[in-house]
């Protein structure tokens, strides 16, 4: 705050003297300049520029901080912060550039504080420019560093404060707030100035009002809301409070400005200094040795000095950010480098250095005679140790080298997914561009985690997409150790050939077998790999060198065969035989022994058969006196369990499976295990080696330690059942723990196993014998808690949608197997029976339940709890188990009794025509004879808008989902005359293009820069797509086939299909052989028989012209070069289109169309019966079939959606979208996936659409539970809702055949309005008489039956009024009731697209019309206007409707939506308004509150309930909004945000037709909503959040409810109106 000016000498003052207001405002609070002229720069005053000014820049220098400068009031952006007015002595500017801040940037800001004139503006409104000037500040960096530090004097630190409050509430600041560091306040009034009060009292005799004046006074609603928020949201920050210490004139007295309790703010993380100086210099200095400027100065060298030593690691910081980020997107959790240092460790310097010194090791690094060196050796040979050396000496050699260790017992180090993703990270680590190929791949990336898909999916999106694409310019070296033990290891050497034939790669492999076994015949040849093996000879010198280092711990007793320690080492090395693994053992052995004899008897055991000597080991395990339940369950977790468990978690296992507790879980292991078990260092428990498992997995061992897989995977899964549903509490909480070392405490065991528990438990019920009484009892139990629900939960939580999926499968394979071995079902207990059927039933639902709700599970997983169960089939169990029609959200109507996979069925009106569908990124459309386009976005299938083509479309195509962010999405129709590409988003066209043929197939090459068409006249087009040009002649195929002896230049193809990624076009004649033309190179690229493929095999066609092909499909990923073809024979072919040959060929599939999923592995086949049949794309093997039992309408055409999760497919005037859950498996072939190995073979499933007339209209009365609907059929029908399940009663039938548009209930007359698609419109009373337990309506005969020949947009009546207004587009007008069908309206008005006329609140002789900007008010009698109000929306806002909320407690509010003028967008602002506003005299009201931002989120006003405003938002959630402005709310618009809470969705199946949701919401609360054409009503809905807390609505704050006025139950007619109906 800048005081007035001291009384300059001469001017006279007194106390009796009356000075003017105006003369002492000039005098004391303007700034005068003397050195300017009076013609000033308007935008630059002597106190400096508005907005944020860069005083200083560090050069080239990046900046080690940014320091903004705020004055205060009366100030300005120079003046507060120099001496005098002296330019020279502008601080910031001057003084710090000179001093330690040569790297920092200094910004100014100035904003309009001045008193001597009036303002609007008040805290609030300075805060929020300073922080629309720092984002939008071209001088300042967007990202994280620099960091921010705010020094603001006097009322500039409030408005820093505000603006810092209100940038952690507003998304679009808050990586602003995120940047800033530190706040300096000089003489800031933190808790207000009494000479505000003062300066407030002499202001108030200037006109014009200072609101920022008032906002400093103590106490002040402004200062209040700044103290109460600020403390919350800025702990984190280093605050800087600096005070004054000296009086000072201030025109009217002398003082401290702002005293020192008022200066500072007594919080923890604040530093209070006192300055030497007053209130004004506290910011001004006489020079840099200034004692106030030295405070102020070293303080923020502080500050600086420490954002300087954190911008040298920021380079560091963005690295692990970087490195974060890929571990995100490729799902590393253990760092590779880890595996190193474990092998690295294990290695005895001067070891493995033989492998050095081989000439084939020494070829390979220097690619001389071979890039692929595969390296043989025994079980127990060194070779992980080996490859990690081979690794380090590859790096200090200066090459670029990736690495992976292969570990059957880890599944997270068994897969080729977990191998690809490893490489990949590596990889990004060592080569910027592929570290931004990854970046680009994961911002695009839209399927589910990486870790979790099959691994050829992620080769063709990771590699063949993107990395392989990158250019390296350095050799790559790739070591692999273990390749025996990766699971689909052809697969991988499949993907190491196409690697290298890319990348300059060496590759360097070890394993226990020959590269044969690992190579299949689809494989790509390695022509250069070698084989070599490691001989005893090379790794005896390792196992010498490691007994001669431990010659000192080893016994010695002199013997016939050795005479001194040297050859007693010898003999063992000789007798080694090269198994560096035995001679560990015995090592080991070794040192428990001391006599000769015991030596011997070590030594007896032999080396080629290492069994022998785990036996003994195993022998001695049971000798021991103790733990022997202890080694056995130790054994048994660390052979079976499906990764290494941590000692924490092994801990809890262990504990729960012996049903005791462990002293220290390490030392339990080393001295129970006898070295088959150890603890690595990372504290996870390991067999010794990949043998001792197969030992300990024999069939034929007999132990009391060790146990059969079956009996060891029941204990397990019964432990992780036990786990899930918390008997580990249970037992932890009842069992004393001693503090030794090892043990983890109670808050460190909560939780430790559910990764483990709720990822492995089902993966060991697949495991266990299926006839187990026992543990179908516990899973059952499990299924029948509400533990289920937090299991679902938790995987939902790591996007493991794919584990719920596969539990499913379990549970129905461990049923299949059961009931081969037990009697039938009947003959069974009853609680067998029961327990069957929970598990029949679960397998069922966690089948559907990631296909049908994965867009909510993902985003909020915890919804399962309570939002889904009632949303699920009635009869499905998780319904059953945990919804309930009388407490909680429920969902009633439905007649959907069980799981259906079609999630949108979309029906056309009667003689719709359509013709094909596409789909693209974010987009479906389909095509339409009469030239129209439909285009659909979102994951319910939204319309979005309707094109016309101008002649029927015969072909649609989308362009390539983007892979930049600024790429958009087009679609290209095609008809018969042209081709026109339109912008999906927009709905605007981009070109048109004329063709003078039949388009017989289209598509964009995959940058998107050219569009192909192949058409009829053998012809093969391309334009280009920014311009339209034709980029070169025509190319006829046919030329090149006149050799052939063909006449294929006269003839029209059948059918064409292009393959864009393989560069191919395949065309068919009928009855000819295909045709493949390599359209990239023009020329011929094969011609197939059916049966044997490339001609260029034998041949085994019997004639010619017998060939007649249905369908193509051309795979489209890289390296996955398959061509699906189906004969009209019913013949199903693939073919590999690198080498010609037939793959695979199934009989009868009877396929009329075929399509490839984007991912390439489903082919989709539509058959001659409307069945749609699934393949896997690689082997044709059958998955999945969709069956119409009654439905024989052929599918005119089928497309995928780019993710490869639904299937789009249309069949006479309905368009379906499907989502079988069968396309949520991870791997191709049971052995190759990267889960357990679950049969997901062939299924069935009946489609029964449903039967009924649907619902086309609904309105709820304001009497609950009832809901009045109109029906397609022309019927109009009741519900009532009051009971478990809505009762349906048909009123009436207005027009036979002809849909409800329109329907309009008023509850004090019961008068029913209805209009229908005709133009007719009709209103009866109705009325309900209860008769005991039946309820009778009577309905009267109509008092209106018109037809107004136009669409009726809005019907309302009165009937104590006797009136009705009916709204048309054309015409509004006024009806007397009843009418006669010759009478004419009483009045009429202009017309209206949207309904805008509302009932008065109060005064039933009134009615509203809401005009664009005007309310006017009416008589009912004959709409005379008597009173127009203005309504406060902005100059270039036009209102587009009016909604009526409907909420008796609150009658008096209404909605509107506001439009833009000249906007070409239907996005809408909404504004609620009161009318009690409209007192006598009032000419102008403005909207109690405006949604602000909400209201771009808005799909729909559904009502109000409570004090709370019921909206469907844009992703369709059900939300509310408090109705009533808050004190946040009214100060910050944007605070509205925050005050939206989300009650429930709406799923994405229940949207079917093409149009918005149909919905209502009655007066308790209850919404009813139309899904797929019938009835639903949605109870208590309102009454939970998403995250399942309940909620209750907020009453207004001083709002009385209002009474509603409406008519008694039976009165007498008033002036001629209707008598009301009860109700």
């Amino acid at each position: 705050m800048d005081p007035p000016q001291a009384k300059r000498p001469g001017v006279a003052s007194g106390a009796s003297s009356v000075v003017s207001a105006k003369t002492f405002l000039a005098r004391s609070f303007s700034r005068r300049d003397t050195q300017a002229s009076d013609v000033q720069d308007p935008s630059v005053s002597t106190k400096g520029p508005l907005g944020l000014t860069t005083v200083h820049e560090p050069g080239d220098a990046d900046a080690a901080a940014d320091l903004v400068f705020v004055h205060g009031l009366n100030g300005g952006s120079m003046s507060t912060w120099s001496k005098g007015g002296d330019a020279n002595l502008f601080w910031p500017g001057e003084f710090l550039p000179r001093d330690a801040f040569q790297d920092v940037r200094i910004h100014t800001f100035g904003y309009s504080s001045g008193v001597s004139r009036e303002s609007v503006l008040n805290i609030q409104d300075f805060a929020r420019s300073l922080l629309a000037a720092v984002q939008d500040a071209p001088t300042m960096s967007k990202s994280p560093q620099p960091r921010l530090i705010f020094i603001g004097h006097s009322m500039g630190g409030l408005v820093i404060k505000k603006a810092f409050i209100m940038g952690t509430q507003i998304p679009e600041f808050q990586s602003l707030v995120a940047r800033t560091y530190a706040i300096f306040f000089l003489a800031t009034p933190h808790q207000g100035a009494d000479i505000a009060q003062t300066l407030s009292r002499l202001l108030a005799l200037a006109p014009g009002s200072r609101p920022f004046v008032n906002d400093l006074f103590p106490q002040s609603p402004a200062l209040q809301s700044i103290n109460d928020e600020f403390p919350r949201v800025s702990g984190h920050l280093q605050l800087f409070s600096f005070y004054e210490t000296k009086s000072m004139n201030y025109g009217v007295g002398k003082g401290l400005i702002v005293e020192k309790h008022a200066a500072v703010m007594n919080a923890p993380n604040e530093r209070k200094t006192p300055l030497d100086a007053d209130h004004r210099n506290a910011a001004m200095y006489a020079s840099q040795n200034d004692p106030s400027y030295v405070s102020v100065r070293n303080a923020l060298v502080t500050v600086v000095q420490s954002q300087r030593e954190s911008s040298k690691s920021s380079k560091q910081e963005l690295e692990r950010e970087t490195q974060m980020h890929l571990d995100r997107y490729l799902g590393i959790q253990d760092a590779p480098e880890d595996d190193i240092m474990t092998q690295d460790t294990a290695r005895l310097a001067g070891s493995c250095e033989w492998l050095l010194r081989k000439d084939y090791f020494s070829s390979w690094r220097q690619g001389i005679d071979t890039r692929f060196l595969w390296l043989r050796g025994r079980p127990g040979t060194g070779k992980s140790v080996l490859t990690g050396h081979v690794v380090n000496t590859l790096r200090s050699l200066g090459f670029d080298c990736c690495f992976f260790f292969f570990s059957e017992s880890d599944h997270s180090k068994s897969t080729v997914n977990s191998f690809l993703r490893s490489m990949a990270w590596q990889l990004a680590m060592l080569n910027e561009d592929i570290l931004e190929k990854v970046g680009d791949l994961s911002s695009d990336w839209s399927e589910m985690p990486i870790d979790k898909i099959d691994h050829n999916l992620v080769w063709r999106r990771l590699y063949g997409s993107g990395l392989l694409k990158v250019k390296l310019s350095r050799p790559l070296y790739w070591v692999i150790d273990a390749m025996d033990e990766c699971k689909a290891s052809a697969d991988l050497m499949g993907f190491l050939a196409r690697a290298q034939q890319h990348w300059p790669l060496s590759i360097f492999v070890t394993s226990r077998d020959p590269p044969e076994s690992h190579v299949s015949s689809a494989t790509a040849a390695f022509s250069d790999l070698r084989t070599e093996v490691i001989s005893d000879e090379d790794s005896n010198q390792d196992i010498s060198l490691f007994l001669q280092t431990n010659l000192h711990l080893l016994p010695w007793a002199r013997s016939e065969t050795w005479s001194t320690p040297e050859e007693f080492v010898d003999h063992i090395t000789k007798t080694a035989k090269g198994c560096f693994l035995w001679a560990y053992l015995v090592f080991t052995e070794l040192r428990q022994v001391h006599t000769s004899a015991e030596i011997r008897k070590v030594l007896e055991t032999n080396p080629s058969d290492i069994d022998s000597l785990y036996a003994k080991i195993l022998t001695d395990m049971s000798n021991a006196r103790f733990g022997k339940p202890l080694a056995k369950a130790l054994l048994t977790w660390a052979t079976y369990s499906f990764r290494p468990l941590s000692i924490h978690e092994a801990r809890v296992c262990i504990e729960m499976d012996i049903h005791d507790t462990i002293d220290d879980v390490e030392r339990s292991i080393s001295t129970c295990c006898g070295n088959l078990v150890y603890v690595d260092r990372h504290n996870k428990m390991q067999l010794i080696h990949l043998t001792a498992r197969e030992f300990l997995t024999r069939k034929d061992l007999t132990s009391d330690l060790v146990m059969d897989r079956k009996s060891a995977h029941r204990r397990m899964v019964m432990v992780c059942l036990r786990y899930l549903m918390g008997e580990d509490q249970k037992q932890g909480s009842s069992r004393p723990r001693s503090p030794q070392h090892g043990l983890v405490s109670e808050t460190q065991n909560s939780g430790v196993l559910q990764e483990y528990a709720s990822t492995s438990v089902f993966q060991h019920l697949h495991q266990v014998d299926s006839t187990d009484e026992a543990v179908l009892v516990a899973v059952s139990k499990f299924l029948q808690s509400p533990k289920i629900l937090s299991w679902i939960e938790f995987l939902a939580s790591k996007s493991n949608l794919a584990g719920i999926f596969y539990a499913g499968k379990t549970l129905r394979n461990f049923l299949d197997r059961r009931s081969r071995h037990s009697p039938p079902l009947s003959l069974l207990p009853i609680n067998s029976r029961k327990d069957i059927s929970v598990l029949e039933r679960w397998a069922n639902d966690l089948k559907h339940l990631p296909s049908r709700f994965s867009r909510w599970l993902r985003a909020t997983p915890s919804c399962i709890h309570q939002l889904i169960p009632p949303f699920c089939p009635r009869h499905s169990i998780i319904r059953q188990q945990f919804s309930s029609p009388y407490k909680g959200l429920s969902v009633q109507g439905l007649s959907e009794t069980g799981w259906n996979e079609c999630i949108t069925t979309i029906t056309y009106p009667r003689g719709t025509k359509l013709t094909t569908v596409s789909s693209g990124d974010g987009y479906f459309a389909l095509g339409m004879m009469n030239g129209k386009v439909i285009i659909y976005g979102g994951e319910i299938s939204q319309e979005m808008h309707t094109l016309s083509h101008g002649e029927p479309v015969w072909r649609l195509a989308f362009s390539q989902p983007s892979n930049g962010k600024d790429q958009r999405t087009i679609l290209a129709s095609a008809g018969g005359k042209s081709i026109k590409l339109w912008d999906p988003e927009s709905g605007l066209p981009m070109l048109r293009i004329a063709v003078d043929s039949f388009c017989l197939a289209l598509a964009f090459t995959d940058d998107n820069s050219i569009l192909r068409a192949v058409t009829k006249k053998n012809q093969l087009y391309e334009w280009d797509v920014e311009t339209g040009a034709l980029l070169d002649n025509p190319t006829d195929w046919t030329q090149d086939l006149l050799d052939e002896g063909t006449d294929f230049h006269y003839r029209a193809p059948q059918m064409a299909e292009v393959g864009s990624t393989a560069g191919l076009l395949c065309i068919t004649y009928r009855g000819e052989d295909l045709v493949l033309w390599d359209y990239l190179d023009r020329n011929i690229h094969d011609i197939y028989e059916k049966h044997t493929g490339s001609r260029r095999y034998e041949s085994t066609k019997l004639a010619d012209g017998t060939t007649t092909v249905n369908g193509i499909a051309f795979s489209e990923q890289l390296d996955f070069n398959m061509l699906a073809i189906s004969y009209w024979d019913g013949d199903l072919a693939l073919y590999n289109t690198l080498d010609g040959s037939k793959v695979q060929l199934r009989e009868n599939v009877n396929a009329t169309l075929l399509v490839a999923s984007p991912d390439s592995r489903t082919l989709a086949a539509a058959d001659s019966r409307g069945n749609i049949k699934l393949f896997d794309f690689a082997s044709l093997n059958f998955l999945y079939c969709i069956q119409f039992p009654n439905n024989h309408l052929r599918i005119k055409s089928l497309t995928f959606t780019p993710d490869s999760m639904r299937l789009i497919e249309i069949r006479g005037d309905q368009c379906r979208v499907w989502e079988p859950s069968i396309l949520l498996r991870q791997g191709v072939e049971d052995e190759n996936s990267d889960t357990v190995s679950i049969s997901v073979g062939p299924e069935e499933i009946d489609y029964e659409s449903r039967e009924g007339t649907s619902i086309t209209a609904l309105t709820c009365a304001n009497t609950p539970n009832l809901v009045f609907c109109g029906k397609e059929d022309g019927s109009v029908h009741v519900f009532d809702t009051g009971g478990p399940e809505p009762q349906s009663h048909q009123l009436f039938v207005q027009t036979a055949g002809c849909p409800i548009q329109l329907i309009h209930f008023e509850s004090d007359a019961g008068i029913l309005c209805c209009a229908d698609v005709s133009g007719r419109v009709t209103g009866r009373q109705i009325s309900r008489q209860r008769l005991g337990q039946r309820t009778r309506w009577d309905v009267s005969s109509p008092l209106i039956n018109q037809r107004p020949m136009a669409t009726t947009t809005q019907i309302l009546s009165s009937g104590s009024q006797s009136r009705m207004i009916i709204s048309t587009e054309q015409l509004d007008s006024l009806w007397q009731l009843p009418a006669s069908d010759d009478s004419s309206p009483l009045t009429k008005l202009p017309g209206n697209t949207n309904p805008r006329w509302l009932q008065h609140f109060q005064d039933q002789d009134y009615v509203f019309f809401l005009g664009e900007r005007q309310l006017r008010i009416c008589k009912w009698h004959d709409l005379e206007c008597i009173r127009v109000v203005d309504l406060e929306i902005g100059l270039e806002s036009l209102i587009g409707r009016v909604i009526p909320l409907q909420n008796p407690r609150v009658p008096q509010f209404f909605v509107t939506a506001t439009q833009t003028s000249g906007s070409r967008t239907d996005s809408s602002t909404y504004h609620v308004w009161d009318a009690q506003q409209i007192t006598e005299g009032t000419t102008e009201i403005s909207p109690t509150r405006d949604l602000g931002r909400i209201s771009s989120k808005v799909e729909s006003i559904v009502g109000s309930f409570g004090y709370r405003i019921v909206l469907c938002s844009s992703d369709y959630w059900i939300c509310s909004v408090d109705l009533q402005p808050t004190p946040s709310t009214m100060t910050d618009p944007d605070d509205q945000v925050t005050s939206l809470a989300r009650h429930f969705f709406i799923p994405s199946d229940w949207n079917s037709v093409a149009h918005r949701l149909i919905m209502g919401m009655g007066p308790g609360g209850d919404i009813s909503v139309v899904r797929q054409g019938e009835f639903a009503v949605i109870k208590r809905g309102l009454e939970i959040t998403e995250n399942g807390g309940s909620f209750t609505a907020r009453r207004g704050s001083g709002q009385q409810p209002q009474q509603r006025l409406g008519l008694p139950r039976r009165p007498a007619m008033r002036s001629g109106g209707l008598h009301t109906a009860p109700f």
